[in-house]
């Protein structure tokens, strides 16, 4: 598993397990009365999603996904603006590209696994990319953003 493909894979299926037994209405209540919770992101989660549950495992991970993708950009002292959940990497790439994409793609890879909703328990493939994941021109929102991968 190459690093970006465990970035879509941590918040695809990792996170909605770990968080699950959270007190994660409380804890996103909090987020949104500091600020915290981005309110695009949540968004998307609201509409990607049916039930509450599955909202919020959502939210946590966008949680999640923006405080690490500005660690890796401090840790990189990048003189690029902070990735924003607003602003996607929208370039495309001919090759799979098994380093460390730029952060923006990062984030754009985190949030996509976070609002994929398929189900936690419909397992990825290791030979074809679309079993257990959400897939461009099919899904609307979540599919594994095209700044790194090429299918």
């Amino acid at each position: 598993m190459n690093l970006s493909t465990a970035d879509y894979f941590a918040t695809l299926k990792c996170l909605r397990n770990f968080y699950l037994e959270d007190d994660n209405s409380a804890i996103l209540t909090d987020a949104e009365k500091n600020g915290i919770l981005n309110k695009f992101a949540a968004t998307t989660c609201e509409q990607e999603f049916a039930t509450d549950t599955d909202r919020m495992l959502c939210k946590r991970s966008t949680l999640g996904a923006a405080v690490l993708t500005r660690v890796l950009q401090d840790v990189k002292k990048t003189t690029a603006p902070p990735a924003d959940f607003t602003t996607p990497d929208l370039s495309k790439i001919s090759q799979t590209n098994d380093d460390h994409p730029a952060a923006q793609c990062r984030l754009d890879t985190y949030f996509a696994g976070a609002a994929c909703n398929v189900d936690k328990t419909n397992a990825l493939s290791d030979t074809d990319y679309r079993q257990g994941s959400c897939v461009e021109n099919v899904a609307k929102f979540g599919y594994r953003p095209r700044c790194w991968f090429a299918p």
